[in-house]
């Protein structure tokens, strides 16, 4: 019953909007177009719920100003037009010349947009220097950590331009990585430590024009991303453990753990990254699909160099420091997003000048 009542409340609203529509354009026909605005009018007041009446409406109101030589609020009508509907398809067809002249003059994109992103990350830990506490030791191991992992996130476009936006991601994700180094013939020490880390990518997208007009590849778009990344260090444990072989006899000598080692006393906070990469998207209306690769690479260290033997007990008790390193990494993603809100302003148009006869003519 409930369904059947909300059916007909909308066939009713269209059925309203058929009337002020014919009842227009009736005036419009007889060319009594202050009447046709004035019902027009009256129907966008009444008529809230029928979009695609409201479109028409809207529609042979900018027709009926241009057929008053109105052209401000002709303008005017056409914004709100497009404001109503940014996703209007013009059918040239089916409307004067004047109209698509004017609709032309009109440029709509996305503004304000939300998404969430699925992604595969390659991480990389890359050796920049070597440190040693014992100058016997071997402290070249390297720094081992997943092949790639999954993550999720939020991120936001703020499109200022039709081939130009900004963009923001936030993302909270951890970091797991061994170090296995074996100091001496008989020495080893394994340690591992786990990162929770805060990352704020902040990069421009530069859309790349094409001028495909089929129906389906006119709705493609092609990017290069350019930009930085904010990594903040929230917390950084390790766990440590020493393995001590009598050469003589091969078997464990001492074996000796620490657990829970603070390591942020030995870590850089703050660090920063480039971020660029390339990908496609496709607009459906306001949602859009994209796929993209990514690649970040580190400005400076994840370890701090100066603070390398801030431990005291891992300097003293197992001759540990850290190398330096840097946090690189790549991605292959997907994305889903919902543009909220979108962009119509009137193009600008650019003067240029001829000389007519000795005099200037001016060309729009």
């Amino acid at each position: 019953m409930a369904q059947n009542g909300v059916a007909r409340a909308i066939s009713d609203f269209n059925s309203i909007s058929e009337q002020y529509l014919q009842s227009a354009q009736e005036l419009f026909n007889n060319g009594d177009y202050d009447s046709c605005i004035a019902v027009l009018n009256n129907g966008l007041k009444v008529n809230m719920f029928d979009r695609k009446g409201n479109e028409d409406m809207l529609c042979l109101k900018t027709k009926t100003y241009l057929e008053k030589d109105d052209l401000k609020d002709a303008e005017k009508t056409m914004k709100q037009l497009l404001e109503y509907n940014p996703h209007y398809e013009l059918i040239e067809s089916q409307n004067t010349e004047d109209f698509n002249r004017l609709f032309k003059q009109f440029d709509v994109h996305a503004k304000l947009t939300f998404g969430i992103r699925n992604t595969l990350m390659f991480p990389a830990l890359k050796t920049t220097a070597i440190y040693s506490a014992v100058p016997d030791y071997n402290y070249t191991a390297p720094y081992n950590t997943a092949k790639y992992f999954l993550m999720y996130y939020g991120w936001a476009e703020y499109q200022f331009r039709d081939n130009i936006s900004i963009n923001m991601e936030g993302v909270y994700w951890s970091l797991s990585y061994s170090r296995n180094m074996a100091l001496t013939t008989n020495t080893t020490l394994n340690m591992n430590e786990q990162m929770h880390i805060y990352e704020i990518p902040v990069f421009a997208r530069f859309y790349m024009p094409h001028n495909m007009n089929i129906p389906f590849l006119k709705n493609i778009l092609p990017y290069a991303a350019f930009g930085i990344g904010y990594l903040h260090l929230k917390d950084a444990t390790a766990n440590f453990n020493e393995y001590v072989i009598n050469p003589s006899t091969g078997y464990l000598t001492s074996n000796s753990y620490a657990n829970g080692v603070n390591m942020m006393n030995m870590r850089a906070a703050n660090t920063f990254e480039w971020v660029y990469g390339l990908g496609i998207g496709y607009k459906i209306k306001n949602l859009r699909l994209y796929l993209d690769w990514r690649a970040y690479a580190a400005m400076n260290t994840l370890t701090d160099a100066s603070k390398r033997t801030n431990n005291v007990d891992l300097y003293n008790y197992y001759s540990y420091v850290d190398n330096g390193i840097k946090l690189n990494k790549s991605e292959i993603g997907a994305s889903i997003s919902y543009t909220l809100k979108n962009s119509v302003k009137k193009k600008s148009i650019k003067k240029s000048h001829t000389i007519v006869q000795g005099a200037y003519k001016v060309n729009k």
